[in-house]
This record gives structure tokens, sequence and C-alpha cells, in this order.
């Protein structure tokens, strides 16, 4: 899914945008001699630039397939009921009542005396919510250029990304009160993503090199011959 939302996100970036801006050159001569011929006030003009452009981002989302907020809801909708399910199997096995049948209670992890029980430190559930924070600031990174043009759609992922960083700070909480492998499952799966994202955004800023070859002696001095003495 990581992927897959990457690949959108490159292309809303590298094809929409570039289109999108040679579409913005064209539209503000067209409409902008229409105005002026029917002496239309400037504020009009902006509005109807407004409404155009929202209007051809969307056609050019659609067409290109790369729209927003599927883009960043359908990941987390996916991964939602697998990371419950984990949680949940982890939680049960760290709680199971009998020693014996239990290996999780007799193994300890940096601050925790046992995985079965809740971390007295305090220090590995911050953490869990510290990476948790900062995987939806790097999501940000990637999509703040992409959603400028439209406020809106800005408005509403804006509103999505700070419920998401309210959760990432509920999870410190919840993670006090859970036993150490949940906790444990919870900072490695934060983990592999934060250093996921590094990555994909790390990768998706190279460029392909851009070799440009002019002719044979362009820019090379203009030696004049030399007369030799008779």
């Amino acid at each position: 899914m990581a992927i897959w939302s990457r690949a959108r996100a490159f292309r809303r970036e590298h094809i929409v945008g570039p289109a999108l801006q040679a579409w913005r050159e064209k539209a503000k001569v067209k409409v902008g001699k229409a105005f002026a011929r029917d002496r239309k006030p400037y504020d009009e003009y902006k509005k109807e630039m407004g409404r155009l452009q929202v209007a051809k981002i969307k056609e050019l989302n659609k067409i290109h397939k790369c729209s927003p907020i599927p883009t960043m809801i359908l990941p987390f909708a996916v991964h939602a009921p697998l990371f419950i399910m984990a949680t949940a199997s982890f939680r049960h096995a760290a709680l199971m009542s009998h020693v014996p049948t239990n290996p999780l209670a007799s193994e300890s992890f940096l601050t925790l005396p046992s995985l079965a029980q809740v971390d007295p430190t305090g220090m590995l559930p911050i953490a869990v919510g510290l990476i948790m924070f900062s995987n939806i600031e790097l999501g940000k990174l990637s999509q703040e250029k992409a959603l400028a043009e439209q406020p809106k759609m800005s408005t509403i992922i804006s509103a999505f990304e700070n419920g998401l960083r309210g959760v990432s700070i509920l999870f410190i909480w919840i993670a006090m009160q859970a036993p150490g492998a949940v906790v444990i499952y919870w900072l490695t799966s934060a983990s592999y993503t934060f250093f996921e994202r590094l990555f994909l955004i790390k990768f998706g800023k190279r460029k392909p090199p851009q070799v440009t070859s002019s002719p044979v002696g362009l820019h090379a001095p203009i030696r004049r011959p030399t007369k030799s003495g008779a």
C-alpha cells in the first residue's frame, strides 16, 4: 500500500502538476480577455479562475487516478483491521494466566521486566507516541505541495491529520496500560513505517540526471591564424 500511495502522489506531483500549470497559463489569457471585453471586475475574474481550476484539478486527478483523499485514507483503512487483530493476538498471548504456557512472562526487553507486564518507566510508550506523531508529519511533507492548489481538500485532509495527531498522543496513555509484548509490536510497526516513509520521500526526490550536450567547439575561443614571417 505504501508503494501504491507513493505512486499516486508521484503522478499527482509530476504529471498533474505540470499539466495544471500549462492549463493555468492558457486559461489566464483566455478568461482575462473575456472579462476585459465584458468589463467585469477583477474579483469576479479571480472567482471564475478558482472555480475553473478546482474543476480542472478534479478532472486531471480522475484521468490519472491520483485523488488525494483515497490516497491517504485507503492505506489506513486496509492497515487498521490488521493492526487491531495483531494487537488483540499479542495481548491475549501476554495475558495467559499460566507461566509454563506463557513464554512471554519470562522474557524481558530494555525497560520491560516482563513482556506480560506494563512498562514501569513509560519510556517505550512515549517512544511509540513520538514515532507515530513523526509518521504523520512525514506524510504531510509529501502532500503539502500537491494540495496547495485545493484549499477545501487541504482543509479536509488537515482535519484528518489533526485527528491522527491526537490519536498518536492518546496512544502514549494506552501503551502505558498495555502489556510489553503489545508495546513492542506497536513500536516496531511504527518504526518500520517511519523508515519506510523516509526512504520513499528520499527516493521520490531523486531526479534523473540531465545530460546537456552542446556542439563541439561552441564555447571554444576563436583562434585566428598567425602570419608567419618571411
